[in-house]
């Protein structure tokens, strides 16, 4: 299946452009499954997916308690839960999709592949700490951009453009999808740096989601834990983890995680002069599978979000998804979807 968190109603805009997306426009034969937090999400969130026939599913929220100088950023506060994917053993794949995503052509590869989740011929598992079979990939996701293009002063002081996985394999990268290849190669090198968690696949277990329990219990001062889906799990955090659930996953499943091409996890920044836009030219915009709308405003949350509205004061990339929203509102109307303002 594919997954996505949704913890409060200001995502909700983004999660149905995204189910639309990926659903109704690329036709995806898997359906995707909206994770919502009881204590966060309110029951009036639920009839807008009731009435487009997504499925939801309640999950127990994981939160950090986060102490007089602790390190992550407060954007990322609700993210922890994300993690509660590893641990949803009746799905036996999952890829989970941020809500600030759109799809922009089928990616059933990535749910289809068996193989994508296993060590190929000459790799070695690396070092990681989690416990996962030898043959197993922990999960697969595209590298972060660690750019930093706006200069934001508490993110790590080695988060350059000197240190970006990207910068480093924008040629290799952009060999592979002129030869048509699904996927990066995964050398250890490539698997050493920091994913993004945005596009996460995986086959959750047992075993991985006690892995990152363990791992929680040994980096926090204080921990507690529910069974309860209305309950929060709490966690008090060390400074080590400054992007919650994506540094977490990067340093415990360090060397052991399937590198993705950027095109199934295309950061909107990636595409601004002087980032990677070597990378993401627009000859390349016709190459990408999922854009994600990193940082804010969100798309939804611009103004002049109707069919009149002065695009050309839009990034090209927030066109796009205000394009497909309007086409989705279209849909609607046109499929008896009620009315409710989302």
């Amino acid at each position: 299946v594919w997954a996505v968190l949704i913890t409060t109603l200001s995502y909700l805009p983004g999660l149905l452009t995204l189910h639309y997306s990926l659903q109704i426009k690329h036709r995806s034969k898997h359906p995707l499954v909206a994770l919502y937090t009881p204590s966060t999400f309110p029951e009036s969130g639920l009839a807008p997916l009731r009435a487009r026939g997504i499925p939801y599913q309640a999950v127990t929220p994981l939160q950090p308690v986060i102490g007089s100088g602790g390190g992550v950023d407060p954007r990322f506060a609700l993210n922890w839960t994300k993690l509660v994917v590893f641990s949803l053993t009746q799905y036996s794949r999952l890829a989970h999709l941020d809500a600030d995503m759109l799809v922009l052509g089928n990616m059933d590869e990535l749910l289809d592949n068996d193989a994508l989740l296993l060590h190929r011929g000459g790799e070695k598992g690396g070092e990681g700490k989690g416990d996962e079979d030898e043959d197993e990939i922990a999960l697969a996701a595209a590298h972060a951009c660690t750019c930093n293009p706006r200069g934001f002063a508490h993110y790590p002081r080695d988060w350059t453009r000197e240190t970006c996985a990207y910068t480093r394999l924008e040629k290799e990268l952009q060999q592979l999808l002129d030869d048509g290849q699904a996927e990066s190669s995964s050398t250890n090198l490539e698997r050493e740096g920091e994913l993004n968690g945005g596009l996460l696949v995986l086959r959750p277990s047992e075993r991985t989601w006690s892995a990152i329990c363990t791992y929680l219990t040994n980096t926090s001062t204080s921990a507690s834990t529910s069974t309860s889906p209305n309950q929060t799990t709490t966690t008090k955090i060390s400074s080590k983890l400054p992007f919650a659930d994506q540094s977490l996953l990067s340093d415990l499943f360090r060397g052991r995680w399937r590198v993705l091409p950027w095109v199934y996890n295309a950061l909107k920044t990636m595409r601004w002069p002087g980032v990677h836009d070597r990378l993401w030219r627009g000859e390349n915009d016709g190459k990408v599978k999922c854009v994600h709308y990193i940082l804010t405003p969100k798309p939804w949350q611009e103004e002049n979000h109707d069919d009149v509205g002065d695009s050309r004061k839009r990034e090209t990339t927030h066109q796009w998804w205000m394009d497909v929203d309007l086409e989705r509102r279209r849909w609607e109307r046109e499929n008896g979807v009620p009315s409710d303002g989302w």
